[in-house]
């Protein structure tokens, strides 16, 4: 990991907020000042003023997102980040647009993360659809084989009731389950991810972090 962002993480530092302890020469490694772009060994130890900068332990959590929570990084009180205030930043495998709510999978562990989101897990959503859902729109799902002008990877699908869909799919295309029901045919009013591979939403609540074990 470089300097830079053992720093931003160890003190939920932004960027320039980071940066500028550099400029100001506030910032050692092994009792030596050092630039941003340092790459740290291990046994290295990390100072500002003199003050020893610990690593944080890595954490990983399920998070239930609410309606209306942002799933980025960013400065916003809507962000997930800001909602859930733990004093360090966590990092979102896959996102939810603004009005979808349901399970995250988040960390500051950015290798289990980018392994996580290499693996193209099975996803599973449940849609509530504005009309009823009728057998022209079951077959025209069970036909989609494209979108946006590329061809879709399989998924499944089983209706739950008359308006509500039960949908797994293994990739994460820009609003792709509502895109999948607007080419069938009907609109999706209202979406909740309970499934990313073996972790599931289960009993938690909106709002909820729940901590779990590296898999």
């Amino acid at each position: 990991m470089r300097l830079l962002k053992y720093i931003m993480t160890a003190k939920n530092l932004t960027k320039a907020e980071a940066i500028r302890l550099f400029v100001d020469k506030r910032v050692s490694v092994n009792d030596r000042i050092q630039d941003p772009s340092c790459p740290l060994n291990n046994g290295d130890k990390v100072y500002i003023d003199d003050i020893e900068v610990l690593p944080i332990e890595n954490k990983y959590f399920l998070y239930y997102k609410p309606k209306g929570i942002l799933s980025m990084i960013g400065s916003s009180p809507l962000h997930f980040n800001n909602a859930i205030n733990l004093g360090y930043k966590l990092m979102p495998c896959g996102r939810l647009d603004k009005e979808s709510r349901g399970l995250m999978i988040l960390s500051n562990d950015a290798v289990f993360i980018n392994d996580i989101m290499n693996k193209d897990l099975e996803k599973t959503y449940i849609l509530k659809l504005k009309d009823v859902i009728t057998s022209e729109f079951l077959e025209r799902l069970s036909n989609l084989k494209e979108m946006d002008n590329k061809p879709l990877k399989p998924f499944k699908f089983h209706k739950i009731d008359s308006l509500t869909l039960s949908l797994s799919i293994c990739e994460g295309r820009y609003h792709q389950c509502r895109k999948m029901a607007l080419l069938c045919g009907n609109k999706v009013i209202d979406l909740l991810r309970v499934k990313i591979g073996d972790y599931s939403l289960l009993d938690m609540k909106p709002g909820e972090l729940r901590e779990i074990k590296r898999g």
